[in-house]
């Protein structure tokens, strides 16, 4: 009786030892979490100690603590072999006391092709700090070269990063472990192929985008609180080149006085009650600024030849009157003559 138990206590537990191997094989699987968003979620850090990669998943590779010194840059030695693969994505977070917006979020993507270096692109996401310049170079360890990566510290002090990666193929753990960094510029003397990484300066939203505000009123772009730029484009149709036909008919200064007694503003105007609650359309109210300084143009246009005629018909009474008054001088002289 005993070995029977015995024998089927065993069993037992070789069945539960065997069956945390297996997952299900629909749903989704989350370790820390009971709600797991994709296949498998984990709620921590995820270390490896053999392959990784193959859905994009990030990993930790570096912890950068404070850089109380306040560097303008800082470099990364990876173990990424510079060889002729396509290269993993590189994010980088941090918390920089010393920045406006204090915080840093950068992905970095490139590929190594024949010794060079292409598609070296960054993109920061929206709102966070962004590092002046991002620069990639190889140097040489063990005879071999590695991918070392420059960032901008923009001299902020007391900031820190953490540093990740993710990689489309499955390359062994020894390429995202061991990472180290150092302060200050990539060396020139021991970095080869220094290559600036530019920006992706292309920022696509699929539906609306808000600043400061959830409150969209049927508009792509909801900002709360002030814009500054130093250009802003904005298509505006018709532009009223109409004024200057034939067939327009060019209000009296007598009507738009009229307009302006009866309801305190120019004619096709808004009122200051209407721009309070409804803002105004740059485009369109730049059209009717054009549209009043063109009629106003054609007012001054018609005083002006006016005014022409006016001077031209007094100098003709001037002349006409000198004229008499010489007459009459003559005849005075020749009076006094006789």
């Amino acid at each position: 009786m005993k070995r029977f138990l015995l024998t089927a206590m065993l069993g037992a537990f070789a069945g539960v030892s065997f069956g945390q191997n297996t997952f299900p094989t629909s749903g989704n699987v989350g370790i820390g979490t009971l709600s797991p968003g994709s296949l498998l979620t984990v709620a921590g850090d995820l270390h490896s100690s053999g392959i990784i990669g193959g859905n994009g998943a990030f990993i930790n590779v570096l912890k950068i603590p404070s850089l109380d010194s306040s560097p303008g840059y800082f470099y990364i030695n990876t173990n990424i072999p510079a060889a002729d693969y396509a290269a993993p994505q590189i994010q980088i977070t941090g918390y920089m006391y010393g920045a406006a917006n204090k915080a840093m979020k950068i992905t970095i993507g490139w590929y190594h092709y024949q010794g060079n270096f292409y598609w070296s692109q960054w993109h920061s996401d929206l709102g966070y700090q962004k590092p002046s310049r991002i620069r990639l170079g190889t140097y040489i360890k063990n005879g071999s070269p590695f991918i070392r990566i420059e960032v901008s510290n923009n001299s902020v002090y007391w900031s820190n990063y953490s540093v990740s990666a993710t990689d489309i193929g499955d390359h062994t753990y020894n390429y995202y472990s061991g990472w180290t960094f150092t302060e200050g510029e990539m060396p020139s003397g021991t970095t080869s192929q220094i290559h600036e990484a530019t920006p992706y300066k292309d920022i696509v939203v699929d539906g609306n985008l808000g600043v400061g505000t959830n409150n969209f009123q049927g508009y792509k772009l909801a900002v709360n609180g002030k814009i500054r730029a130093q250009e802003i484009k904005v298509e505006a149709s018709p532009w009223p080149d109409y004024v200057f036909t034939k067939d327009y008919q060019l209000p009296t200064l007598q009507q738009t006085e009229q307009h302006i007694k009866e309801k305190g503003h120019l004619p096709g105007i808004p009122s200051a009650a209407e721009v309070k609650t409804n803002g105004i359309d740059l485009g369109e109210m730049n059209a009717k600024l054009l549209q009043k300084i063109e009629e106003l143009t054609l007012h001054l246009i018609e005083q002006n030849k006016r005014n022409d005629e006016g001077r031209k018909n007094q100098e003709k009474k001037n002349a006409a009157q000198e004229q008499k008054i010489q007459i009459l001088q003559d005849r005075l002289n020749k009076i006094e003559n006789h």
